[in-house]
C-alpha cells in the first residue's frame, strides 16, 4: 500500500479537512471605507474578507481601477487629473495603463490604503478585482470642482 492509497473514509476526510483549509483562507470580498474628499483627495481602506466575513490575513495581489459605469465593469476612460497611489498600507506594484487599471499588493493583514485623487468634479466607483475573478465596488467617489 503506497503512501497515496486511501480508503473511501479517509479521502472523505482528506478532502473535507482540504476544502475547509481553502474556504478559511478565501478571499471573498473585499470591505470598503471611502471618506469624503478631503482637499481633491479620497483616501480609501480596503480590507480583504474571508467567506465568514472576516479579514484576510495574506498579503495578495489586487487590480484597482475607478469606473463610471452602472454596471461597474467599465473602466472609466483614463483622465490626466485623476491619480490612484499607494498611501499606507500596501504597495503599488504595476500601474498597466495610465490612469487605468492599477495592481497593488496588500500588506500582511490584506489592508490596502490608497489614495484617489481628482481636481475635477467626478463621480466614480473603486472596483477591487478579487483573486477568484469577481469584482468588489465600493461605495460612490464623489469629488467636488
Amino acid at each position: 500500500m503506497s503512501e497515496f492509497d486511501y480508503t473511501q473514509e479517509e479521502r472523505t476526510d482528506r478532502d473535507v479537512t482540504s476544502k475547509l483549509y481553502s474556504s478559511f483562507f478565501a478571499v471573498e470580498d473585499v470591505a470598503f471605507v471611502i471618506p469624503a474628499e478631503d482637499t481633491n483627495v479620497v483616501a480609501a481602506e480596503l480590507q480583504l474578507v474571508d467567506l465568514a466575513g472576516q479579514p484576510v490575513l495574506k498579503s495578495m495581489l489586487l487590480e484597482i481601477y475607478l469606473s463610471s459605469d452602472a454596471d461597474n465593469i467599465t473602466v472609466a476612460a483614463a483622465d490626466t487629473a485623476m491619480a490612484i497611489t499607494a498611501a499606507g498600507a500596501g504597495t503599488l506594484v504595476l500601474e498597466t495603463t495610465e490612469g487605468g487599471i492599477y495592481t497593488f499588493q496588500t500588506d500582511e493583514n490584506g489592508k490596502l490604503d490608497i489614495d484617489v485623487t481628482d481636481t475635477g468634479s467626478l463621480t466614480r466607483y473603486l472596483i477591487a478585482k478579487l483573486p477568484n475573478g469577481e469584482l468588489a465596488v465600493s461605495s460612490l467617489l464623489t469629488f467636488a470642482a
